[in-house]
């Protein structure tokens, strides 16, 4: 790859041959008699890379490499100095220099510490793409939102990331509590290691203990092999405990013991793993109700409620309904122009919406599949979206229909809803899990 790179010194016969060989290279050079003269390019002009002499008339390189260093901290500066000057090299590497050359110049060398420097300018530019990439997908911007509570939402995630405390993030299923535990992970200063998700209600009771803890081989019949749980996996990183409000009544007292000693037991093994690892949880159940009825332990709910951020469900937000759904939109369509008329974004706003942001999302795809023309009109929404005041409302067709086919469609709406989750989908239609898989069983669905 082609950079730009300074050579700042004195002798011109090393400039000029220092400048041939960069340029051999492919890259492009400017030169500059003295550190001065070196200044004044680089307040015109932006440099990968500075090579500069230690002595110079007027301004000498250490000068120059603490200007650099506090103007332009990614520029990377390659000091050369005289045997006798090797003490201020070593000042220079202190203040940041990438590294030095003596003189009489090695060319050979000279080549190679500069192909390091931009091997470094190279992977520097990778990471900071990366992080863009990163803010971008998980970032404040990358949640739409137009309504003044979802951005008091984002202002207090934001507060809370750089901290180390446990946060409990509560809402209805489909108000994005992942995204906003994403945002708190990438967010804080455990972000280059891992964020781990586990969802407490998609895991039979009777696994998520080694799910969650690991297991050794032999601990149990089937345990064929070792198994590290989420705590090892997020040791220096954040542990996503989904649906918390899910967890057998047996672990919590486990899972209270890891949060506040920092130690797990692992399945099958007499030691203890020591695990360094945040913990934000997720739960769209009252767990304070839930805590008076016994069913989950008050001193776990006050050890992960450190911090309670609450996501105000789609229909008491209904700003956020028309940027949501032009943003899905425009999602789906990719570089296709599809027209969307204003009346459906007035329509959608309408609806209670009790699937909130993921059965928008999957209602906007609905309309872009299955739209009549070109352009997306009212008549394109699927009527389970329009006119909902009430979720309980049924639309049953003029005709009349089979009580079954009702109960059919209210599944397959409700995993739709739910993304195929039928702990959730059970939520929605608020009767026990296995209950619905019955359902599902007794209809062919499953």
């Amino acid at each position: 790859m082609k950079r730009r790179i300074l050579i700042a010194d004195d002798d011109e016969s090393l400039r000029k041959v220092a400048a041939f060989h960069l340029r051999e290279e492919g890259h492009e050079v400017a030169i500059a008699s003295d550190g001065l003269e070196g200044l004044q390019q680089l307040e015109r002009d932006r440099f990968d890379l500075v090579v500069t002499d230690m002595k110079m008339p007027n301004m000498g390189g250490l000068e120059l490499l603490k200007w650099v260093k506090e103007r332009s901290p990614s520029t990377q500066v390659i000091v050369m100095t005289g045997f006798a000057t090797i003490s201020d090299a070593v000042n220079a590497i202190k203040e940041g220099a990438f590294d030095f050359l003596t003189k009489p110049l090695d060319y050979d060398q000279f080549r190679i510490i500069v192909r390091k420097a931009l091997e470094f300018i190279a992977l520097q530019d990778r990471v900071d793409s990366l992080e863009r990439e990163l803010e971008r997908k998980y970032g404040r911007e990358a949640i739409v939102h137009a309504s003044r509570a979802m951005s008091a939402v984002l202002d207090t995630a934001e507060k809370v990331a750089a901290s180390d405390a446990a946060v409990l993030i509560t809402g209805e299923s489909g108000t994005g509590k992942e995204l906003i535990a994403r945002m708190i992970h990438y967010r804080s200063p455990r972000r280059e290691r891992e964020l781990v998700s586990i969802n407490c209600a998609a895991i039979p009771h009777d696994l998520l203990e080694s799910e969650l803890f690991g297991h050794e081989r032999g601990a149990f019949t089937g345990a064929t092999e070792g198994k590290r749980g989420k705590f090892e996996i997020a040791d220096g990183g954040t542990l996503f405990l989904d649906e918390i409000g899910e967890l057998p009544i047996e672990l919590q007292a486990k899972l209270l013991r890891a949060l506040e000693s920092g130690e797990i037991n692992v399945v099958g093994r007499e030691s203890t793993v020591s695990v360094d690892v945040r913990v934000v949880a997720a739960t769209n159940r009252d767990l304070a109700r839930r805590v008076e009825e016994g069913s989950f332990r008050e001193d776990l709910f006050y050890r992960i409620n450190v911090i309670s951020i609450d996501i105000p469900p789609l229909r008491e937000r209904p700003e956020d309904i028309p940027v949501l759904a032009k943003h899905f939109c425009s999602t789906y369509t990719g570089s296709e122009s599809i027209e969307v008329d204003e009346a459906v974004f007035a329509e959608l706003r309408k609806r209670s919406w009790p699937g909130n942001v993921r059965e928008l999302r999957n209602t906007c795809e609905q309309m872009l599949v299955l739209r009549r023309g070109k352009a997306i009109t009212v008549d394109d929404i699927p009527s389970p979206a329009l006119g909902g005041g009430d979720k309980r409302v049924v639309n049953l067709p003029p005709g009349g229909c089979p009580l079954e086919e009702i109960e059919k469609e209210a599944l397959r709406q409700a995993l739709r809803m739910t993304g195929g989750n039928r702990s959730r989908a059970a939520e929605l239609l608020e009767i026990p899990r296995h209950k619905l898989l019955y359902r599902l069983e007794k209809y062919g669905m499953d």
